[in-house]
């Protein structure tokens, strides 16, 4: 691992020594042209929410709404570079018992076994510096370069993600970084159709990293691969009953993507030697008992398929695969034999207006949770506003 910190600190070192000179005093008033800074903010969000019929049971769902703004400031004189911030917080605008979306996991890893919900959670921030030739440099957190490949098959509404190693359950893999990535220091560049990603988190008693490598072809085809090494922290060991062996999770991800005007295919494969599997899919949050949601770690493999097709300008079809199944018996830790995550998921989306789905998802169960008991089927009726607007100015320094 301290190879992977060198090879990184090298990347970041190159990055920086490769800035572009900056604009002295003198170097202003003896120009002979002029000078455009151009500066622009982005205000963007959802309000998302769902009625869910499960095991018996309905109710109205908070489905992971969000509000954010991204700032782009030139830098004085050099038109292709920026220094780029961005803000994103989750706001829980239903205060639901249950949680459906794994995508609207809680950033901390103890927050499994708690029933506090915050109206806001931090789902994004960070600061970088962007250049147009070496690529983006940033601090903080964000979707890390796992998601890269990972993401192509986490497009669902409401289900999906969750057989592809980004999120520990109902978290948003920010303490491993395959998710939203905290404390984390990423480098993303593109070299023609080829994109490349390394990233490192420095959590203080513990670093991780990850790198990804992805092509994207003329012809919308995209294939790509990630691995992530996050070290075996305390908060994940407290997740589970059983104890990991290992000093580091590796989670390995290959992902193929084809899309054209109207049809969107995807699927990834995830091999790791570490994988948290759970009592339900889906979380209560009146259940605080790691006993009765029976954790457990184990090695996995997983396969996630997504496919879109646009039938109308309004209306889409859609479905997929989410399994995910362990690679030693489940047997040798305490959890049931028959143990694994598998469920289809049929759907359609209707938008009446650009910004506005009204969708239907159906995901149908055929998991076995660690304590042996039947995942039930799920029907969901859901509707999504999105909003954004920007501003942008150039600021003109004249020449003199």
């Amino acid at each position: 691992m301290k190879k992977l910190y060198l090879l990184f600190s090298l990347c970041a070192s190159f990055f920086l020594l490769n800035l572009p000179k900056g604009y002295t005093q003198e170097d202003l008033q003896n120009r002979t042209d002029n000078i455009i800074i151009h500066d622009s903010l982005y205000f963007y969000g959802n309000a998302r929410t769902l009625t869910a019929y499960y095991d018996e049971n309905i109710e109205v769902q908070d489905n992971v709404s969000w509000i954010g703004f991204k700032v782009n400031k030139g830098v004085l004189g050099h038109k292709d570079i920026a220094v780029i911030a961005h803000f994103e917080w989750g706001v829980n605008i239903v205060d639901n018992n249950v949680q459906l979306n794994a995508n609207g996991g809680s950033p901390n890893a103890d927050s499994f076994f708690d029933d506090k919900d915050d109206p806001f959670t931090t789902r994004q921030g960070y600061l970088g510096v962007k250049l147009a030739k070496y690529g983006e440099l940033i601090l903080g957190k964000r979707w890390g370069v796992y998601y890269d490949v990972a993401g192509v098959t986490d497009n669902f509404n409401v289900f999906g993600g969750q057989a592809s190693g980004t999120y520990n359950p109902f978290t948003d893999g920010g303490l491993e970084g395959t998710g939203r990535a905290a404390k984390a220091i990423m480098y993303r560049n593109k070299i023609g159709n080829l994109g490349i990603g390394l990233q490192t988190q420095l959590n203080g008693s513990s670093e991780n990293y990850a790198a990804c490598l992805h092509y994207n072809f003329p012809n919308g085809l995209l294939i790509g691969s990630a691995v992530n090494f996050a070290e075996f922290v305390d908060e994940l060991d407290s997740l589970s009953i059983n104890v990991s062996e290992h000093e580091y999770i590796r989670s390995l991800v290959v992902g193929v993507r084809y899309q054209t005007d109207r049809f969107y295919g995807a699927i990834t494969y995830m091999n790791a030697n570490d994988e948290l599997f759970v009592g339900s899919s889906v979380l209560s949050k009146e259940t605080e008992d790691q006993d009765v949601q029976n954790v457990y770690i184990l090695p996995a493999q997983g396969l996630e398929i997504y496919l879109r097709y646009r039938l109308t300008r309004h209306f889409d079809i859609y479905g997929g695969i989410n399994y995910l199944d362990p690679k030693d018996d489940p047997l040798s830790v305490g959890a049931d034999a028959d143990t694994k995550l598998e469920y289809y998921v049929i759907a359609g989306e209707y938008r009446p207006v650009p910004d506005v789905f009204i969708y239907s998802e159906v995901k149908f169960s055929n998991s076995v949770t660690t304590n042996g008991s039947e995942d039930p089927n799920v029907y969901t009726i859901g509707i999504t506003y999105n909003f954004n607007w920007s501003l942008s100015t150039n600021k003109i320094f004249k020449k003199f």
